[in-house]
């Protein structure tokens, strides 16, 4: 009797560290996305921070790449949870707008046209209607930044549900 309980202790030992080792890659896949997606949310704060505060059109260059390299980061970390895919989706259309916001910038400072084929494009497709006084790309450009502010907003929820935050 006491050989088979021997036996059986064994057994579930073995079951147990068996299982526990065929889990940990998953388990490690899922902690490394949510570290990834942490990284993309302080990155992306670190945008709409600068943004709210006033930066310099090289600054924002600059830290809108660091974000933009974050999100493909946290997008080459796979994530099987299907809300930490939603989170990914909607910084995805987030930092696409930030980045519109700094081609309007940059057309603003190349003297571009209103009438250039991507400006209205961009107002097209975020419904933007700038106003009929001040300076066009500014307008453009502040409209983006209400969305993107309006944006990060709505994320928060998610990276709470998902665990990231």
């Amino acid at each position: 009797m006491r050989d088979l309980h021997k036996n059986f202790c064994v057994f579930t030992m073995s079951c147990v560290l068996l299982f526990s080792h065929c889990t940990r890659p998953a388990l490690q896949s899922e902690s490394r996305s949510a570290t990834e997606i942490h990284s993309l949310y302080l990155s992306a704060r670190k945008v709409s921070a600068a943004v709210e505060t006033g930066v310099t059109f090289g600054q924002y260059s600059q830290i809108l790449t660091d974000a933009t390299a974050q999100l493909q980061v946290a997008q080459d970390s796979q994530p099987s949870d299907p809300k930490q895919q939603q989170v990914l989706a909607r910084y995805s259309v987030l930092l696409e707008k930030y980045q519109d916001a700094l081609y309007v910038w940059n057309l603003a400072i190349q003297g571009g046209k209103g009438d250039e084929p991507k400006l209205i494009a961009i107002q097209t497709k975020f419904g933007i209607r700038p106003g009929r006084q001040g300076n066009l790309f500014e307008d453009i450009r502040n409209q983006l930044w209400q969305q993107c502010a309006s944006d990060v907003n709505e994320i928060l929820p998610l990276l709470r549900s998902a665990g990231v935050i």
